[in-house]
């Protein structure tokens, strides 16, 4: 038997069934008015928790100790973690228990799809907790259409499609204020070109040192209109320093070369 295999496939039925299940019954919650919150604490304490309830594992502390064997399959094994647990540890407790104290007729694929009932029951109630804001989404705009209780692994449920999908629709000024703020930040920026905060001209001049050979291909104008928002210099003034610059040694004035000393002195400090 391949244990695997029988666990991937009723595993997907089982957990399909119950999610569509739980989409007619927030629909029909909708549609009698109910809040959210009441319908879903309804559905964990009564259909989640009925169907939890039969499930012959839940009913028996021999087979929950075989369960607790199979939720530690991640860290005994590398791959084929089910098929290697079954065959390795549960297989062999399972034979060895008295059968008067099973379930009747209970057989080895038995247990198997009571595994599954109880993970389908554990991953739907975290979900339902997970993705509380999701749910909500389909609740108030009433469409039901794409739902869903699935984890999108490595992706926060804000970046869910279906989430952004249905947060547009529901709050489409959000998204005009977004592109508002963007025009009014490009007018500040245009407006007060010079003023940077101590934090931007920390950030700025980091930004100048990772491109430094974009600077260095920067004409003299542009390099001092930068230089100019970090110093709060007039970009003239910078324009003539770096000018100097390029001029011989022997020309460079006492002062100046005092300048370049203490620059150098400090820049020597990087090591």
């Amino acid at each position: 038997m391949d244990y695997e295999v029988l666990y991937s496939y009723f595993y997907e039925k089982w957990y399909c069934k119950f999610e569509n299940a739980i989409k007619e019954y927030l629909i029909e919650c909708k549609n009698n008015d109910i809040k959210l919150g009441s319908a879903i604490n309804d559905l964990k304490q009564t259909y989640i928790q009925e169907f939890a309830d039969k499930i012959k594992l839940n009913q028996n502390d021999l087979l929950k100790e075989l369960y607790n064997l199979f939720i530690k399959r991640f860290s005994d094994y590398e791959k084929n973690e089910i098929n290697r647990v079954f065959e390795n540890k549960i297989l062999k407790n399972f034979e060895s228990l008295n059968r008067s104290e099973l379930p009747k007729n209970y057989t080895i694929k038995q247990l198997l799809f009571d595994f599954i009932k109880v993970d389908v029951v554990k991953e739907i109630q975290r979900l339902l907790q997970n993705n509380n804001s999701l749910l909500q989404m389909f609740y108030k705009a009433n469409d039901f259409s794409e739902f869903e209780i699935r984890d999108h692994r490595g992706i926060s449920i804000e970046d869910y499609p279906i989430y952004k999908k249905l947060h547009k629709r529901l709050y489409p000024e959000y998204y005009e204020t977004a592109v508002e703020d963007s025009d009014s930040l490009n007018e500040t920026l245009d407006i007060e070109e010079s003023k940077l905060s101590s934090k931007q001209k920390v950030l700025l001049i980091e930004k100048l040192i990772l491109n430094a050979e974009k600077w260095q291909s920067s004409s003299e104008r542009k390099r001092s209109e930068i230089l100019s928002k970090i110093t709060g210099t007039n970009s003239d003034n910078i324009r003539k320093t770096l000018a100097m610059e390029d001029e011989k040694p022997s020309t460079y004035s006492k002062e100046f070369i005092n300048d370049i000393k203490i620059v150098e002195k400090i820049f020597n400090q990087l090591g």
